[in-house]
């Protein structure tokens, strides 16, 4: 192994091989990092979306179901208590497949809540088969009164326990999509360090193999050429000497000299190297322009290499927002320090912004001067995109796109602070509409998608920019009217909202004519916190179903 390296070239491998074990462990550790975050992501499609997806499925099947109970008690139709009761396989089906992913996960609390839920909904189904439809409904209910009133006991308990679920499911989702943010966050940074300081280590590890190996000899070289001139007293130096590599080297020393300022890797093997680098690369001069661009940083700001190369760097590149600008970081870099994978924006050549990771170290000349600025771009947008579809999936209802409870309820919590400080009005509309269930139960759940997202269309349409439609579960929407200037203003609202539901729908081939109940409640005169409002609201709208429907009916 010593004779090995006895030559130059095989110092020179030596100092090559050290900073190529650098380059792996960093390599290495990158892929660990980068597939530790694609497990987490991995986690989070196969194991929580399920689980909010199916707790959503879960509570529309439950409100369908307990919708046509409830019919069936006010009408005495067997044949719809019947229907309600085919929906069980339906719940108990969901109910296996989101305890098959909790199980999947080994999640003890979600278990036990499924099992709770399970049993609830078991003595729900018993109390629901207990009661016997036939004759007069006046009598059923006359007769059957206690049955009755057990059932809704039991069913207000299971709806109460679902909608925790779901609460807890749309809670660990939003937490779990917290936590992978900070993850990626520490892991960019951990990236970073780990790069700097193995770069680090490879570099004083080759510098003192330099040193000992080559740089030392060569002085002693130096010096023998220098005693052996001033022997010679300006004699021939071209000569060659016999010996080994070294003894060489003094021979073709002067014709050294003037080559020391070049580099010593050639400008086209550099030029390959930083052209087939997946990150993106500028280097500024001192006075913040742009000197060179690697072929990623074209590809990623959409602009020729010629028109980027004498522009400042902060018509390139901007800040994400942050007090501190753009200028103000590359002014710190310039200064001799250095920032590491800080957000930025990209500004391409068709104008749009593009999110970046932003890198950045001075080099510094022999007085320790800042010479030059390089910089590492590295594009953010796949992961912007995941981010905002996890976002998407836990505060908005997939089907119509709409705010769903969650973001309901932070926007309500809102409206109700702000209220109570300026002391505003805002008005609260519960809808149900009227005529949908024939729509599911003739042209199938698929039509009956199309409607609810037409409903949803035009409800959207029907009220002013700042107000907030949400989807509820089921046919249920709610709607959240902001800063009124008076009570009458949310009747007038709620006429328009009548009035857009009322054309016929075009599904396909068909049409059908829909209507829908609205209870409203007035902050802060039927309530002053949300579960007040909500269920004044709740209760007005029933109060409107029972008068005939396709109206709407104030709080009281």
């Amino acid at each position: 192994m010593r004779r090995l390296f006895q030559s130059i070239q095989g110092k020179i491998w030596l100092c090559v091989l050290v900073a190529l074990v650098g380059y792996f462990i960093g390599s290495a550790v990158s892929a660990s990092l980068h597939l530790f975050q694609y497990r987490r992501f991995s986690e989070l499609e196969s194991r929580f979306i399920p689980l909010v997806n199916g707790s959503d499925r879960l509570l529309g099947l439950f409100d369908q179901q307990s919708a046509e109970v409830e019919s069936a008690l006010l009408t005495g139709e067997r044949d719809l208590l019947d229907h309600a009761g085919t929906l069980s396989s339906k719940v108990n089906v969901t109910l296996q497949q989101l305890g098959a992913v909790s199980e999947a996960y080994d999640d003890r609390l979600s278990l036990e809540e499924l099992d709770a839920l399970r049993k609830g909904y078991q003595d729900f189904c018993q109390l629901l088969e207990a009661i016997e439809l036939g004759g007069d409904a006046d009598h059923l209910i006359w007769e059957d009164h206690e049955k009755i009133q057990k059932l809704g006991r039991q069913q207000r308990q299971v709806r109460h326990q679902v909608e925790q679920l779901c609460e807890r499911f749309h809670l660990d989702l939003v937490h779990q999509i917290e936590a992978n943010k900070q993850r990626s966050v520490f892991g960019l940074t951990a990236l970073a360090a780990l790069f700097f300081s193995v770069l680090l280590c490879a570099a004083l590890v080759s510098r003192w193999i330099s040193v000992r190996l080559l740089v030392e000899p060569l002085g002693q070289v130096w010096r023998q050429v220098e005693s052996f001139e001033r022997e010679l007293q300006g004699g021939d130096l071209s000569r060659r000497f016999s010996g080994d590599e070294i003894e060489q080297l003094s021979d073709a020393f002067h014709r050294m000299v003037t080559r020391l300022d070049r580099t010593m890797v050639s400008k086209r093997y550099v030029e390959n190297i930083v052209n087939n680098m997946m990150e993106g690369l500028l280097v500024l001069n001192a006075d913040l322009m742009v000197e060179k661009v690697n072929q990623r940083t074209v590809e990623l700001l959409a602009l020729p290499e010629t028109e980027m190369i004498g522009q400042p760097a902060s018509l390139l590149i901007q800040g994400a927002g942050k007090a501190e600008t753009f200028t103000d970081r590359l002014s710190l870099v310039k200064e001799g320090g250095r920032v590491h994978s800080i957000e930025v924006l990209g500004r391409r050549g068709d104008g749009r912004l593009v999110p970046l990771s932003f890198s950045a170290s001075a080099v510094l000349d022999d007085r320790g001067r800042s010479t030059q600025i390089v910089c590492v771009l590295y594009d953010l947008t796949r992961i912007k995109n995941i981010e905002e579809q996890l976002r998407q999936l836990a505060h908005h209802d997939p089907l119509t796109g709409l705010p769903n409870r969650n973001l309901f309820f932070e926007r309500i919590e809102y409206a109700l602070a702000d209220g109570k400080r300026h002391g505003r009005i805002f008005a609260l509309l519960y809808l149900d509409l009227d005529r949908f269930k024939p729509i599911n139960d003739t042209c199938g759940h698929d039509i009956g998608d199309l409607a609810l997202k037409e409903v949803a269309r035009r409800l959207l349409d029907g009220v002013r920019a700042d107000d907030t439609v949400a989807r509820i579960g089921g046919d249920e929407f709610v709607i959240l009217l902001s800063a009124l200037p008076d009570y009458a203003t949310a009747g007038t609202i709620a006429d328009k909202v009548i009035q857009a539901i009322a054309p016929p729908l075009s599904l396909g081939s068909l049409t059908h004519e829909l209507g829908v109940s609205i209870g409203i409640s007035i902050f802060p005169r039927d309530g002053t916190s949300r579960d007040q409002l909500i269920d004044k609201a709740d209760q007005a709208m029933y109060e409107a179903k029972k008068n005939g429907g396709n109206r709407w009916v104030e709080s009281v």
